[in-house]
C-alpha cells in the first residue's frame, strides 16, 4: 500500500479475488481490473496482462512504436487442432473445498458442458494478450461476450480460452480483431564454450504477437 502514495498511476482494483488455481477466478480478476481502467481519468489505448515474473523483453519505447502499428488490433494468441485440450471445455468443472485447509480446487465432472453462446467456437490461447481499449469495452459491455464469459465460469483454465475464442470470433465482429495465418518458425542457436559446456537458444516465433517474445536457455 505505501507504494500507492509513491506512484499515482498505480492502484489496487476496487474488486480482490480470491485465486483459485485454473478456476475461473483468474480470468475475473482481470476483467475486474479492466473495469477499473476503463473509468481511469487517463486515455490509455491499450492493456498488456502479463503473470508477475514475465519480464519484458522490449523496451518501453519499443512497445510503444509497436502499438502504434497496430493502430487498434490486438495482440492475441490462437491455437487450434491437437494442443486444444478439449476436455478443459467439453465438460463441466466444479468446485470441491478441503474441510481441514479450506483449500478450493477446481475438478472435472462427467456431465457434457453445452456449447458455447452467439455461435462462438472455442479457441485457444494465451492468459496473456494485449488488448485494444474497444476491445476491453467490448468485454465489459456487450451482452454476447458477457454471456460467453458467464459460459466460462465451468471451464478449467477459462482464462486461456476466452480471450482467444473473442478475438478469433468467426460469428462475432469483435473490435481489434483480424484474420492470420500462423507460420512456425523456430530458431535453435547452439553455442560451444572453451570448457566444453553447450548452452542451447530457442527462439521460438510460434505466433503473429509482436509485443511478446519466448526465448528459453537450456544449458547442458
Amino acid at each position: 500500500m505505501l507504494l500507492l502514495r509513491c506512484l499515482p498511476n498505480v492502484f489496487v482494483a476496487s474488486r480482490l479475488e480470491r485465486i483459485v488455481y485454473a478456476g475461473f477466478s483468474r480470468l475475473q480478476a482481470d476483467v475486474n481490473c479492466m473495469g477499473d481502467l476503463l473509468q481511469h481519468t487517463v486515455q490509455w489505448r491499450y492493456v498488456i496482462n502479463m503473470p508477475g515474473q514475465e519480464f519484458p523483453l522490449r523496451t518501453n519505447l519499443e512497445l510503444v512504436r509497436i502499438l502504434q502499428q497496430y493502430n487498434g488490433t490486438n495482440d492475441i494468441e490462437g491455437i487450434t487442432g491437437r494442443r486444444m485440450l478439449h476436455n478443459r471445455f467439453l465438460y463441466k468443472h466444479v468446485y470441491e473445498t478441503n474441510s481441514p485447509t479450506g483449500e478450493i480446487t477446481i475438478k472435472r465432472s462427467s456431465e457434457k458442458l453445452q456449447a458455447p453462446p452467439h455461435g462462438f467456437v472455442v479457441v485457444k490461447g494465451s492468459a496473456y494478450g494485449t488488448f485494444s481499449r474497444a476491445f476491453v469495452s467490448f468485454v465489459l459491455l456487450d451482452k454476447r461476450a458477457q454471456d460467453l464469459l458467464k459460459w466460462m465460469e465451468q471451464v478449467e483454465s477459462p482464462d486461456e480460452y476466452f480471450w482467444a475464442t473473442l478475438h478469433h470470433s468467426k460469428t462475432v465482429p469483435v473490435p481489434g480483431a483480424y484474420t492470420v495465418v500462423v507460420v512456425v518458425v523456430v530458431v535453435v542457436v547452439v553455442v560451444v564454450d572453451v570448457c566444453g559446456g553447450v548452452n542451447i537458444k530457442i527462439f521460438d516465433c510460434l505466433d503473429s504477437r509482436l509485443s511478446r517474445g519466448h526465448v528459453w536457455y537450456i544449458n547442458d
